[in-house]
């Protein structure tokens, strides 16, 4: 484009001075009443005329962070107070977002109540043993593993509890189901299980850092080391792992 067309002496790249438009697919007449809530935002924050250019662009942007802030509440759990007051799921037309739904209402309210068990909380929300299986196993156990029922679900949080560190493949077994379902449904627990036992992936990664940092700047023995961290941490490693940090260690630094 020459810059004739365009009448400017430096004429950038991104000019647009030369598009035109051909056809407007937005019409707003108001920019208050023909907008979403614009009229309920101008009551609140006193926006109307005078209009100047400030006020205007402050009242977009606020209609915009409202709009944004709404759009983020409706996809939150909202829950009642009480366990007493929940009420049974309507999933009568929901289609695509059926499972999502479920998954996310027994979780909140089973972190919200957390007194009560998780079969209860299925109870009170009308959700089967077999719906919640569903929805978060995609699609549920074979069929040769028969009815899906409370006592399932009660032998899965019994285990899930009751373990410090609990084994996917043990717990499959216990419960007749794969080591990756097992695996899967036990998410529902995660946060009383760290209320019961602490954040176990948390304190074993701090308890890790520590014994690398041990093993690679001190030159104490493998054995102190593991009492040390044991002592810091709770959680106990074999001498073995301070020793084969050494040796790879030693190994990277010998030149080729």
């Amino acid at each position: 484009m020459s810059v004739s067309t365009c009448g400017v002496d430096v004429h950038p790249d991104d000019c647009l001075c030369d598009v035109h438009v051909l056809n407007v697919s937005v019409q707003i007449s108001d920019g208050v009443h023909g907008m979403w809530m614009g009229k309920e935002l101008a009551e609140i924050r006193d926006y109307g005329t005078p209009w100047t250019t400030d006020t205007m662009l402050n009242y977009f942007e606020d209609l915009t962070k409202f709009h944004d802030a709404w759009c983020e509440s409706i996809n939150k759990v909202l829950l009642p107070d009480l366990a007493s007051q929940l009420q049974s799921l309507d999933l009568e037309n929901e289609t695509f977002s059926k499972w999502k739904i479920v998954r996310e209402y027994v979780q909140s309210a089973y972190n919200k109540y957390d007194e009560l068990p998780l079969a209860e909380i299925l109870e009170s929300l009308c959700v089967s043993p077999q719906l919640w299986v569903s929805a978060c196993t995609t699609g549920g156990f074979p069929k040769s593993y028969g009815v899906v029922d409370y006592g399932l679900i009660n032998d899965l949080e019994q285990y899930c509890l009751s373990h410090e560190n609990p084994v996917w493949t043990e717990m499959g077994s216990v419960l007749r189901i794969g080591a990756n379902s097992a695996q899967t449904l036990a998410k529902v627990f995660v946060e009383r299980h760290k209320t019961k036992w602490g954040d176990i992936n948390g304190t074993r990664g701090r308890a890790k850092e520590l014994m690398y940092d041990l093993s690679l700047h001190t030159d104490i023995g493998p054995t102190a080391v593991c009492n040390y961290v044991f002592e810091a941490t709770g959680v106990r490693f074999n001498i073995s792992n301070v020793t084969k940090i050494r040796k790879r260690n030693k190994d990277k630094q010998v030149p080729t």
